[in-house]
């Protein structure tokens, strides 16, 4: 039976050239449950590896995405990825791409930068490594990442569980939000927490994903091109007028529209700022939940 938690970190020890851990999980009953910190307060959000895919002979682990309500109550589940594990490295396809792009390299030494791409804007962020620790996590050695990014916010990755921004997320939110992780499961069992002082309830398995299957696809929505230096199309599949409002980084609502069904939404972002927006899309009289995309604006 495994602790709920036990790890322990062992400052000042040479990390071994190899170690026991998976770099990172590839099969189902893998959970991830963290917090979204915005202007709104605290949001729960969570993801779970839930079966797997074929894609180009090749096999594929599938993630979905969790959302709950400010109450904590569920609220909707959408595929948003697949992940395959190739040595110390993991490669990820976003929902609705076919090319696949690098998520995590756990062969990185002090002194490297990575040259990294979020997974929902064509836009690159640069890792550097900074330190790498060895932990103790259920009993077996870890390699802990500290990073510095190009974007100013640091980040954590730990072997054989990912970043503790979440397991697909580069750790930057616009609408002034930041994702964190609050800890992981698998099989339900707690095997590590961010914090001692948090909670971290279990229950986390494909039956949550299962049961959302009248959830609109996230790909209803398709938002291009991206990044934008003029127009910007919001084309949309959902039956009933759409809602279009863009947020800044700081929080600030700078646009909002509204379009009717059957139409193309055009925005227009020549008096923008270059920099990156939030693009969130809400459906009347449908049952779309809010959906945000994020957007680069080039001149």
């Amino acid at each position: 039976m495994r602790l709920p938690l036990r790890f322990t970190f062992l400052l000042g020890l040479v990390l071994p050239l190899s170690l026991a851990a998976q770099v990172f999980p590839d099969e189902s009953g893998s959970a991830w449950r963290g917090i979204v910190y915005g202007l709104a307060g605290p949001i729960p959000v969570a993801s779970v590896m839930c079966g797997d895919t074929t894609i180009n002979t090749i096999k594929y682990s599938k993630f979905y995405q969790i959302n709950y309500g400010f109450d904590g109550t569920f609220y909707n589940s959408f595929y948003r990825a697949c992940t395959r594990v190739s040595g110390q490295k993991v490669w990820v396809i976003p929902g609705g791409l076919s090319e696949e792009i690098l998520l995590y390299d756990f062969g990185v030494e002090i002194g490297d930068t990575l040259h990294l791409q979020f997974l929902d804007i064509d836009a690159v962020v640069d890792y550097y490594t900074e330190s790498i620790e060895t932990i103790l996590i259920d009993g077996e050695a870890r390699k802990m990442i500290r990073f510095q990014t190009s974007y100013g916010i640091p980040d954590v990755w730990i072997e054989g569980i990912g970043s503790i921004m979440g397991p697909l997320d580069r750790g930057f939110f616009v609408i002034d939000a930041q994702p964190g992780l609050t800890c992981y499961l698998k099989e339900g069992e707690v095997i590590y927490k961010t914090e001692e002082t948090q909670s971290c309830e279990n229950g986390l398995t494909c039956a949550i994903v299962t049961s959302s299957e009248e959830a609109p696809q996230a790909n209803a929505i398709k938002i291009f091109p991206n990044p934008a230096n003029a127009d910007v199309w919001v084309e949309s599949e959902i039956q009933g007028p759409i809602l279009v409002e863009i947020f800044a980084a700081d929080g600030r609502l700078i646009s909002k529209a509204a379009f009717p069904d059957g139409q193309m939404a055009r925005v227009n972002t020549t008096a923008f700022a270059p920099g990156i927006y939030a693009f969130k899309i809400s459906g009347k009289n449908t049952r779309l939940p809010a959906q945000f995309y994020k957007v680069a604006v080039v001149r």
